[in-house]
This record gives structure tokens, sequence and C-alpha cells, in this order.
């Protein structure tokens, strides 16, 4: 999914989604883990806006942290879910439907800066 949203021209910056490590059938050691969790943090706390997508039984693990990251850098946390997440409740945290309803958000906001530049 985050690929096809990469595709689409969605600006997703975050390297877990194409890291190794992820893999299963990996076993990385303590510096890749290192190394991958610096990244994450960086990441998610110089972006505009973190998506935070949990469908049901999905685990949820470092995402609950990016949005920590996020949200101590100031920034904004989308947040996507059928369980409702206290953290929802936090002023910089928008909570979508589905997927779909982010997705369109972020396109519309993306045209509306683009507009804006324009002008």
């Amino acid at each position: 999914m985050w690929k096809a949203l990469r595709g689409a021209g969605i600006p997703i910056v975050a390297d877990w989604i194409d890291a190794e490590l992820n893999r299963n059938d990996l076993k990385p050691t303590s510096h890749a883990w290192a190394d991958h969790w610096e990244r994450c943090l960086e990441q998610s706390a110089a972006a505009d806006i973190v998506l935070f997508y949990a469908p049901t039984d999905a685990t949820q693990c470092g995402s609950l942290i990016e949005i920590g990251s996020a949200l101590a850098s100031g920034n904004d946390v989308w947040i996507v879910s059928d369980y409702e997440w206290s953290i929802a409740h936090h002023p910089r945290c928008r909570v979508f439907p589905d997927i779909e309803k982010a997705v369109a958000a972020l396109v519309a906001m993306m045209a509306g800066e683009r507009a804006r530049r324009a002008a």
C-alpha cells in the first residue's frame, strides 16, 4: 500500500517501507536495528504529517514511537483506524474513517500548497 501511494505521487519519506530488516526471514544485527530506528525517528520528527494507519489486527510497534517523535517535534499526526486511540485527542492529531479519505485530504492539501506557491 505504501509503495502504491508513493507511486501515485504522495511524497512518503519512510525508509522502513523498503528496509530489508523488516523481512521475516532476516535476523538483523543490533547495529542494523539502531541505525534503522535513528532514521525512523529522524524522518518522523521532520515530517509535516505522520500518517498512522492501523487496520484491525495489525501490529503497531514502530508507528506508535513515530507518533511520539512527530508530536514532540511539533508535527501533525493523521490517524486512520477502527480502534479509538486516546492519542487522537491530541490537538495536532486528526482522525479519518478510512485510508481513502486521508489520502484525499493529503491530495487536496498538496494541491492547495501548489496553488498558494503559484499565486
